[in-house]
């Protein structure tokens, strides 16, 4: 034994993963897909599967699909080539743009960050039409009594669950509801579609916390006061959201 520990330090002798990996089995990999790691949402959900993945002795590959269709198929493929054990993929639009290819994987596939669940393939879904409808009460108590939405994408499963349900915790159908792509610029360009509608007594909901920070920003540069003119409140509790003035009211969206 002393002599075979002494030539592995002496050779700097590694096993051969791939070795390993013939004789077990399996590789001990895990693949993670995500909509845009640019994203400020998925750092904290990426830093929590590779912690979990290490707990169990699993290494982690991630990979950035960019919200690029062909990118996402690529690095799908690339991940059950490399005979991945499993693939976590915290996208729902993937999941819609690419459900039958899901459906027939041979590889182990579990959807994250999704807010619709699917008896076909196994997902990690949060609440979010209760969530958005918290929103929707929260403004409702804090005495705002017009109400705007901004919404994501309409092709968007995930963007319309949460538009539906904060209709529902406002308690009218009266809402002012406006599109855009999820992010800072959408937050702005809305404040200027709902122009007609700003002034006193506004609620502003957006489908996550970016949305929610533009549209903020926009709206105190054309001196309306938060909260005391208009209220906003996000989804999902990013980090950013710490920063604004005032600090950004929000649903968590535990992604830990």
């Amino acid at each position: 034994r002393a002599r075979i520990e002494a030539a592995i330090a002496e050779l700097d002798y590694r096993p051969s993963s791939v070795a390993q990996s013939l004789k077990q089995r399996k590789t001990n990999l895990v693949g993670v897909i995500v909509r845009d790691i640019h994203h400020p949402y998925y750092p904290t959900l990426v830093h929590g599967i590779e912690t979990q993945a290490q707990e169990y002795g699993y290494s982690m590959i991630l990979c950035n699909g960019m919200n690029d269709i062909d990118r996402e198929t690529k690095y799908f493929d690339y991940l059950a080539s490399r005979s991945a054990d499993g693939i976590i993929i915290a996208s729902g639009s993937f999941m819609q743009r690419h459900y039958d290819y899901l459906c027939q994987s041979r590889t182990p596939v579990v959807i994250s960050n999704v807010d619709t669940y699917d008896a076909k393939i196994p997902s990690i879904s949060s609440e979010a039409r209760e969530g958005a409808r918290l929103a929707g009460k929260h403004l409702v108590e804090a005495g705002y009594e017009k109400f705007a939405y901004i919404c994501g994408p309409k092709d968007l499963s995930t963007a319309i669950v949460r538009r539906d349900g904060f209709i529902e915790g406002v308690g009218t159908s009266d809402v002012t509801v406006v599109y855009g792509e999820s992010d800072v610029a959408s937050g702005e360009r809305a404040i200027e579609e709902l122009k007609s509608v700003l002034g006193p007594g506004l609620g502003i909901a957006a489908t996550n916390d970016q949305t929610a920070i533009g549209a903020m920003q926009a709206a105190q540069r054309l001196g309306y006061r938060v909260p005391d003119d208009i209220g906003f409140i996000g989804f999902d509790n990013i980090d950013t959201g710490q920063f604004t003035s005032p600090r950004l009211s929000t649903i968590d969206n535990n992604r830990h």
